[in-house]
């Protein structure tokens, strides 16, 4: 049923030309609006830093990183005004003004897309098949099995809702890297933390 997941309704968000890069993976096109706001929310303050410093490659490089991000996710007008800062820093003219527009842009995308998703995020089931959920993951990470980051894609929304916001973030770097030892270390300490049940390694 994944090309019936819900997704964010966010303002501005192109969902049609994102799903279509992603040729139409609804679980793949969700991932990447998460990335988005863990690597992408503070670009601009990062590229203002870089050009405080007078290190104007590293803040183009950040402008067009972020120009190719919000593109592929589809928000058009967050992609264009990383695109005119980052001609601006190019020509080294008019940055100042650029990068104050693209800080407004991408505060409201970042808050809508927060919004966004932690409305998606609620859990729908019962607590019990939560438990089952994380089961199921820490015992495909004990035994090192790929097919871990594929099952925490397609349950994502409720695993994340098991936890508090943001809570996930180490456990979900650790995963995204395949170092699904620190992974499953991650997740026994959340479990820990909030009062879930795992079982224990079988030894």
């Amino acid at each position: 049923a994944v090309d019936k997941m819900p997704l964010p309704q966010i303002d501005g968000l192109d969902q049609s030309a994102g799903l279509r890069r992603v040729a139409g993976n609804r679980q793949l096109y969700l991932h990447l609006l998460r990335q988005f706001v863990e690597e992408e929310t503070g670009a601009a303050a990062r590229a203002g830093v870089a050009l405080d410093e007078g290190d104007f490659q590293t803040a183009e490089r950040i402008a067009h990183t972020l120009k190719g991000a919000a593109g592929s996710i589809g928000f058009v007008d967050l992609q264009s005004a990383a695109m005119r800062l980052e001609m601006a820093i190019r020509a080294r003219d008019e940055w100042r003004s650029q990068l104050a527009d693209l800080e407004i842009e991408l505060g409201q995308v970042v808050a809508a897309l927060r919004a966004g998703l932690a409305e998606l995020g609620r859990p729908e089931a019962g607590a019990k098949a939560d438990d089952a959920l994380l089961e199921r993951l820490a015992a495909l990470l004990a035994i090192g099995d790929g097919d871990a980051l594929g099952y925490f894609l397609e349950h994502a929304p409720r695993i994340r809702a098991c936890f508090p916001d943001g809570a996930c973030v180490p456990f979900e770097q650790a995963l995204n890297g395949f170092d699904f030892v620190s992974a499953l270390g991650a997740l026994r300490e959340l479990a820990r933390a909030y009062g879930k049940k795992l079982p224990e390694d079988s030894r």
